[in-house]
C-alpha cells in the first residue's frame, strides 16, 4: 500500500490518495477472496477424495471379511470367489493373458480351472540387443526356434503346476479334494491364417497326492507326465487335446471325459486314438 507525503497528510490533501488506497485495497480483497476459494475447493475435493477411498477401503474389508466368513462356512459361491482372488493374486509378465473360469463340484470337491495360458508370442525370444556405434545400429539376437519351442514348453508345464500349487496351498479349510486344469491357447494357426482358442493340455491331481511332490526339486514335464497329464508331445505344436472334465455351461455341471490316461505316453499318436478313447 503507498505511503502517503507527509505535508499531504498534514494539510488534508489526502482524498485522491485514499481513493487509490481503497482501489489498491479492493483489488487485493478480490485477489485474495479468489485464491482463498481456490484454495478452499481443492480441499473439499482432497477431502472428497479421501473420503471416498476411505469408503471404498472399508466396503473392500468388509467384502473380503464377508468372503471370509462364506469360505469357512464352505459355502460353493464363496468357494469359487476365493479361489478366483488366488488366482487373481498370481503375478505374471505383462504380455501373458490372465484369464480364466473356476468352477466347483461340491459333491466331490473337485475344482474345475479352465486357464487362458501364454501363446508362443507371449514369450521373449531376443536373448541380446548390442549397439554396433560405427554403423548406428542394435544388433539383436534371438533363440533358435528348437530353444523357442522347449522354453515355451517349459513355462507352460510350469504355469500349471503353479496354479495347482497355488490353489492347493490356499485351501486352508480343506474344501478341495481334487483339481481339474484345462490350458486354453488363442494362437494364429498358420494354415488358416485366423486365430484359434485350443485345449492344449489337461491335467487332474488329488491333494492328498500332490502336496507329497517336492516342487523345487522336479522336472515340470516330468512331473506332469506322472500326474498322468494330458497333452502332446511337443506343447509348442498347439496341438487340441479333450479336457479330462469340461464343463456343460448350460446346467454348470462336470462332464467325464476320460478314463484312458494310463495308457497314453509321449509316443501316443493324439491323432490316431479312436474319438471314443480321446
Amino acid at each position: 500500500m503507498t505511503k502517503v507525503p507527509f505535508f499531504k497528510a498534514l494539510f488534508g490533501g489526502t482524498k485522491k490518495h485514499n481513493q487509490q488506497q481503497e482501489l489498491e485495497y479492493s483489488q487485493a480483497l478480490k485477489k485474495w477472496q479468489k485464491s482463498k476459494g481456490k484454495i478452499e475447493k481443492e480441499n473439499e475435493e482432497t477431502l472428497n477424495k479421501h473420503t471416498i477411498s476411505e469408503q471404498k477401503r472399508t466396503a473392500f474389508n468388509q467384502k473380503v471379511d464377508e468372503l471370509k466368513t462364506r469360505y469357512q462356512k464352505k459355502d460353493p459361491e464363496a468357494i469359487v470367489e476365493y479361489c478366483e482372488m488366488v488366482l487373481n493374486n498370481s503375478e505374471y509378465p505383462d504380455s501373458f493373458p490372465k484369464d480364466f473360469e473356476v468352477q466347483h463340484n461340491e459333491s466331490n470337491r473337485m475344482i474345475l480351472v479352465d486357464f487362458q495360458l501364454p501363446s508362443p508370442d507371449n514369450i521373449p525370444a531376443r536373448t541380446m540387443v548390442k549397439y554396433i556405434k560405427s554403423k548406428d545400429s542394435f544388433d539383436e539376437k534371438f533363440l533358435s526356434q528348437s530353444d523357442q519351442s522347449k522354453l515355451f514348453d517349459s513355462t507352460i508345464y510350469q504355469i500349471t503346476l503353479r496354479t495347482l500349487h497355488e490353489l492347493f496351498e490356499a485351501d486352508v479349510v480343506d474344501v478341495i479334494a481334487a483339481i481339474t486344469f484345462n490350458g486354453i491357447i488363442t494362437a494364429l494357426n498358420p494354415a488358416t491364417g485366423h486365430k484359434e482358442t485350443k485345449c492344449i493340455l489337461s491335467i487332474q491331481a488329488s491333494k492328498t497326492e500332490f502336496i507329497k511332490i517336492n516342487l523345487a526339486n522336479i522336472d515340470p514335464k516330468l512331473c506332469f507326465k506322472a500326474l498322468k497329464g494330458v497333452g502332446s508331445a511337443k506343447l509348442s505344436t498347439i496341438t487340441t487335446v479333450r479336457p479330462i472334465l469340461e464343463l456343460d455351461k448350460s446346467d454348470k455341471r462336470f462332464t467325464d471325459h476320460y478314463e484312458v490316461a494310463d495308457g497314453m505316453n509321449e509316443s501316443t499318436n493324439l491323432a490316431a486314438m479312436d474319438w471314443e478313447d480321446f
